[in-house]
């Protein structure tokens, strides 16, 4: 596999799986964040960022204070991505 190659596979993954992870009421940390009302919702530029130099996945809110954000909801975020790398996700969430 060429360098070329190996790297568009590994940003369309990172796409996907930014979508899986915040994308809807089904995904993970929507479930998690925004249905369990620790924030209103996603700030802009959640999710995968391929724009820079570097690639980057974050999470962000709106609509809380910073210090709850960083607090309670950093706590609930990075839970969920630790139970979703355990467990994965269901196949019928993988196959929508």
């Amino acid at each position: 596999v060429q360098w070329d190659e190996y790297h568009a596979r590994t940003r369309l993954t990172a796409r996907v799986l930014s979508s899986l992870l915040t994308s809807g009421p089904q995904a993970p940390l929507h479930a998690a964040v925004i249905d369990a009302r620790l924030a209103p919702d996603f700030s802009p530029g959640t999710g995968y960022d391929e724009a820079g130099l570097d690639c980057v996945f974050g999470v962000g809110v709106q609509g809380v204070p910073a210090s709850e954000a960083m607090g309670r909801v950093s706590s609930v975020v990075s839970e969920t991505l630790d139970r979703v790398a355990r467990e994965g996700f269901p196949p019928a969430r993988v196959e929508a």
